[in-house]
């Protein structure tokens, strides 16, 4: 479901031929991205009956918001970013990565 999902939006073409290296230039197609995709996550959160792969699906979703609205904010400098990216990178988003890739690859 994920996938074809990210298929009719091009999300893998479009991951592919971003790359979000400089985080003080124009990040429209990265935020896009960000935000398709937790969309995605969000729409097959809703679909299935699994509670662990719907808290790993919110999880990893709420993630892509918040990176999204990170790169969004205009008062925050390139350093500023990168410094709260990287403080999202927390062992509970691992853990349900972990879970989200797990669960859709059985």
């Amino acid at each position: 479901m994920i996938s074809s999902r990210f298929g009719e939006i091009q999300l893998d073409q479009r991951i592919e031929n971003s790359s979000l290296t400089r985080l003080d230039g124009d990040l429209s197609e990265d935020i896009s991205i960000m935000n398709d995709r937790a969309l995605v996550y969000a729409e097959a959160a809703e679909k299935t009956k699994d509670e662990n792969l719907i808290q790993a699906l919110t999880a990893v979703g709420g993630h892509d918001n918040k990176m999204a609205q990170l790169l969004a904010n205009k008062d925050l400098s390139a350093d500023e970013k990168s410094e709260q990216l990287t403080a999202l990178q927390t062992p509970e988003f691992f853990e349900a990565y972990e879970t989200y890739g797990t669960t859709c690859k059985s």
